[in-house]
């Protein structure tokens, strides 16, 4: 089954607004409920076509004029472990520093990841939204307000469109959220996350956290010597967010 889940707004209460959402649909078909992309975490969010936005904090950026970064998980928590629940996640030291500083700087951002253990039957969707949210929970107490939106696959099947290396899920979000990841840039620890941006006309950022080895390594084999030539590495989220202008 290859769905995907986008990021939603949070009420007062921390909890997802409700919507009408099949919980079985067909391969490929994506997963999720109505989107509010870029609305302010911890806040009630009418829907569309309702009500204006609520009044974001002062200071933080209403437009996102630069350009479309696309991110893997696994730059800002460690996923080179299971993640089966909330209590799972590990933020990395300086990431939600990092995914403020992106948003500041003017970026629109977009995160991305596969999550083969649903295909597995080892976690259940609902799971993973809990996880969504409890990583929307950090990104409001870090004083991140807006992201453009969040995406997972829930298998890491090469049929599976929605799973990276595959660009599914960069297409559906260029179609929904209306951003352009051509020129932009996708950053991810993994292969298949270079692999990805590269797809869709990113450049391919290299961040050494968790699990970095393994691409770092693939990196260098003939097969990937075109990738790698297009690569930039850095040692952290925040020493690429930093060396953004």
């Amino acid at each position: 089954m290859g769905r995907f889940s986008v990021d939603r707004s949070m009420n007062a209460g921390g909890q997802p607004p409700s919507s009408t959402m099949p919980q079985t649909q067909q391969y490929g078909t994506p997963y999720g409920g109505q989107p509010n992309y870029g609305s302010p975490y911890g806040q009630q969010m009418p829907q569309q076509g309702m009500m204006q936005q609520p009044q974001l904090p002062a200071g933080w950026p209403t437009l996102f004029p630069k350009e479309t970064i696309g991110i893997d998980r696994g730059v800002f928590l460690n996923d080179s472990k299971p993640i089966l629940s909330a209590s799972d996640i590990e933020m990395l030291p300086g990431a939600l520093d990092a995914i403020r500083t992106i948003r500041l700087k003017g970026y629109k951002l977009v995160i991305f990841f596969n999550e083969p253990l649903i295909s597995q039957g080892k976690i259940a969707t609902q799971t993973v939204d809990g996880m969504v949210q409890q990583i929307m929970n950090y990104f409001g107490q870090a004083g991140i307000f807006t992201i453009d939106g969040l995406l997972y696959s829930t298998s890491s099947m090469k049929e599976d469109i929605f799973a990276m290396p595959n660009n599914g899920m960069m297409k559906r979000a260029e179609n929904e959220m209306k951003v352009a990841f051509k020129g932009g840039y996708f950053a991810g620890n993994k292969l298949y996350n270079l692999k990805a941006g590269d797809s869709v006309h990113s450049k391919p950022i290299l961040i050494k956290s968790p699990g970095y080895e393994d691409a770092e390594t693939k990196l260098d084999t003939f097969a990937n010597k075109e990738l790698k030539n297009k690569t930039k590495t850095f040692n952290s989220l925040l020493d690429f967010a930093n060396s953004l202008t």
